[in-house]
């Protein structure tokens, strides 16, 4: 094991991919209120609530918290690949996934670097 310390722009690129990602599922649901008819309160509860739950724990720095969006992370992106497949909105479809993949590499890199310097 490495005796490095957490590198320091990890857990700002955590944090900050993690508000994009609040604000393009927010744009989503948006968009399947308006244009699909859908109830907005149940959307925005499917969409934007799971991830407000983790604010709290991302923003006190638990290793678990991070964990467990990397386990969510993998449900949300599976629409946005379904639908930029599908060619619905391939611009916030695309922005979605490349923030999901930074996010969720982001979230391990942490991880692993929590856990290194935890041991060591």
């Amino acid at each position: 094991m490495t005796d490095a310390p957490t590198p320091a722009w990890i857990r700002p690129l955590c944090l900050g991919s993690f508000v994009i990602l609040i604000i393009l599922q927010t744009l989503s649901a948006i968009h399947a209120v308006q244009n699909e008819g859908a109830a907005a309160y149940l959307v925005f509860g499917i969409k934007v609530l799971p991830l407000l739950l983790f604010i709290p724990s991302l923003w006190k720095n638990q290793k678990r918290a991070y964990a467990w969006l990397g386990f969510i992370l993998c449900l949300f992106f599976l629409e946005p690949v379904v639908d930029f497949v599908a060619g619905q909105q391939p611009w916030l479809n695309g922005l979605l996934i490349a923030n999901l993949i930074l996010l969720f590499s982001a979230s391990i890199l942490f991880i692993r670097r929590y856990t290194e310097t935890k041991v060591a």
